[in-house]
């Protein structure tokens, strides 16, 4: 699970760094790139990656099966049961933002 949560937090970063500095075409590229490593076809388990910018998706895939036994590939609307793991990225984005001021723990929880 933890390999899972870093590399996710890495597609994350990457992504941001990458869509700021590069074309469409050239970020597609470097997405797979970063992906590749573990979208092999021997290698069970699968993922996705969606990366969204001033809310519009600039990059969705799924890599991978859901079911390897029967290869039954992921796809973009595969459900994820993973629990609670998404309280952790939202503390997480919950510290940047009151890291960059842009959040406030006094604040009124209306101003949102």
């Amino acid at each position: 699970m933890k390999k899972l949560i870093v590399f996710t937090l890495i597609i994350i970063f990457s992504a941001g760094i990458l869509k700021s500095v590069c074309s469409q075409e050239n970020f597609n590229k470097q997405i797979e790139k970063i992906v590749s490593a573990c979208d092999k076809p021997d290698i069970p388990g699968g993922f996705a990656v969606t990366v969204i910018k001033d809310n519009t998706i600039v990059f969705k895939k799924a890599y991978g099966y859901a079911d390897y036994e029967n290869k039954i590939p992921f796809s973009t609307s595969t459900v994820f049961d993973y629990a609670s793991v998404a309280k952790q990225f939202t503390g997480f984005a919950i510290a940047q933002l009151i890291r960059d001021g842009k959040l406030h723990l006094d604040d009124d929880i209306r101003i949102y």
